[in-house]
């Protein structure tokens, strides 16, 4: 039996410049760890941080609050939020050194998101055992949240709007595009995966010519660090509200870098966790950001400190994270990661 993702017809007739971009990869590796990939996302950091046009109360974040309201969808927005608003409401307060690198598929999200300013969330199709939907829950829908040592599974109500296995009735992603279900979040054994962009369309401002740029920017990463070689990609809108797995791609991306194929192997690094925490990798791991903030310092000894000491927060708060993955310890503060 094939399997379809589709948005339902209520949330298009409330929302009609609303399109969603989806892009299916398999064969993915997913690196705990990427020196490549973390490099870029520092720099679109960095862009949030110097241009407050950038931040969180950007006209492609503040559509998505009016179009929470035309769903339905009540709550502050500090609460309920896409994902990325609340990551840049982060960076926007200068704590950007403290985003954890959690995963290199996590970390293709936030950094696509970020550049873009568009909701972006990844999951495990591995995970999903029949068709996808975003639309009004039937009531039951179970979620669980990603964050806390032992969360506690929660039941949707009816006419939530939610991202949804419509076959075992678990919640992909909770309040639209907002919070990450836990039962089928990315982990290091994750080879097939789903990545959703959202964007409402807007004249003078937001085209689908630019959401599939971001679409693009998102393969061009899946390409270049988790060795995938082939993409699908799939629009979905008022006029093509579905797809079905396997079918011909409808977005057309951007052709792909003619060097991604020299780069990929290098940045790639084992993906179990147990690999990731030994003292080895990071080593190996740390003496590899020393190399690269000591050539982009100059060899200035107060530019190298602050750097290092940076660096070295971000490697130990990628290393809590892994121990979390692995059970090893409660983290209740990871609120941005996606779904």
């Amino acid at each position: 039996m094939s399997r379809t993702y589709s948005i339902d017809a209520d949330i298009f007739s409330a929302v009609p410049a609303y399109r969603r971009a989806v892009l299916v990869a398999r064969g993915v590796r997913n690196a705990p760890s990427n020196a490549g990939l973390e490099l870029k996302f520092k720099e679109a950091m960095k862009k949030v941080e110097n241009d407050k046009t950038r931040r969180h109360d950007h006209p492609r974040q503040e559509r998505f609050f009016a179009a929470y309201r035309a769903v339905g969808i009540k709550g502050e927005k500090q609460k309920i939020q896409p994902g990325i608003t609340a990551l840049l409401r982060r960076i926007g307060k200068g704590q950007a050194d403290g985003v954890p690198f959690i995963s290199t598929l996590v970390c293709i999200a936030n950094f696509v998101g970020v550049e873009h300013l568009f909701p972006t969330g990844v999951f495990d199709l591995a995970a999903v055992k029949g068709s996808i939907v975003l639309g009004r829950a039937k009531g039951g829908e179970v979620w669980t949240p990603i964050a806390g040592k032992s969360p506690a599974p929660q039941v949707a109500a009816e006419g939530e709007v939610l991202l949804r296995d419509d076959a075992s009735g678990v919640v992909i992603c909770k309040t639209w595009n907002s919070k990450g279900g836990k039962d089928t979040a990315m982990s290091a054994d994750s080879t097939d995966i789903v990545m959703d962009i959202d964007c409402i369309l807007a004249e003078g401002d937001t085209t689908e010519g630019d959401l599939t740029a971001a679409a693009s920017l998102a393969a061009q990463c899946f390409r270049e660090f988790c060795g995938v070689k082939e993409v699908s990609a799939y629009l979905l809108s008022p006029e093509a509200p579905s797809f079905t797995f396997g079918s011909k791609s409808t977005l057309k991306l951007a052709k792909p870098s003619k060097t991604v194929a020299k780069v990929a192997d290098s940045w790639l690094t084992p993906t179990p966790i147990d690999v990731a925490m030994s003292v080895d990798a990071l080593t190996a791991s740390l003496l590899t950001k020393i190399v690269e903030v000591s050539a982009q310092s100059a060899g200035d000894p107060d530019t190298v400190k602050s750097m290092l000491t940076a660096v070295l927060k971000r490697e130990l708060n990628m290393l809590q994270n892994h121990a979390y993955a692995a059970g090893l310890s409660a983290r209740d503060d990871c609120d941005d990661s996606v779904h």
